[in-house]
């Protein structure tokens, strides 16, 4: 593979200010990502901006497109998931058609996939905290532009959020799938309508 880990982090929000109003620190923060966005444009290599879809993923791929001017776009997904439950497709293509990216979605065949998962045991050398380890290995081998580059993604709701908060939300997707009028009875956050809108 021709990827490399260069630099793993090149932006930090900045720390809030004592008296500082919610608006005057995410205005900070604001120009604190364009800067570093902009920190990529003298380089040579072409930068490839990975959109699943999110909050984080479709900000940073907004910035790309205005400062740095790219409109290619990059996804994955798991080659074993049904097409009707893989609603992280469905993100990144909503958010790719709404930026007017030129979006290519990769996935590879199951085969793959579990010879990827052995590939990343190898690589790591012990086995990857997330299945999406092994997408991503598999994206930037087989699914990105050959030749060099500089990938941009974010670190995304496993960080901000924690791997709970997705179980919960997951599990009250599979709640809403099975009782819908009761789910809405008991909970306006697990109605369907909602779902998007609460995981964005």
């Amino acid at each position: 593979a021709s990827w490399r880990a260069a630099k793993t982090e090149a932006f930090m929000p900045p720390p809030p200010k004592p008296g500082a109003t919610a608006a005057e620190h995410a205005e900070r923060t604001r120009v604190a990502l364009r800067d570093a966005m902009r920190a990529l444009a003298p380089a040579a290599d072409p930068v490839h901006v990975l959109l699943s879809g999110g909050l984080d993923s479709s900000m940073l791929f907004k910035l790309a497109q205005d400062e740095l001017g790219v409109n290619e776009s990059y996804s994955t997904g798991y080659p074993f998931e049904a097409e009707a439950d893989d609603v992280e497709k469905r993100y990144a293509l909503t958010a790719a058609e709404a930026m007017h990216a030129g979006h290519h979605h990769f996935v590879s065949t199951t085969g793959r996939y579990l010879r990827g998962f052995l590939e990343t045991v190898s690589i790591a050398e012990e086995p990857p905290a997330h299945l999406q380890a092994v997408l991503l290995h598999l994206l930037f081998r087989d699914g990105l532009p050959a030749g060099r580059g500089t990938i941009v993604n974010g670190e995304g709701a496993d960080g901000l959020y924690g791997l709970q908060l997705h179980r919960q939300v997951r599990s009250a997707e599979r709640f809403t799938g099975r009782f819908p009028r009761l789910a809405k009875a008991l909970s306006p956050l697990a109605s369907p309508p909602l779902l998007p809108v609460v995981r964005s």
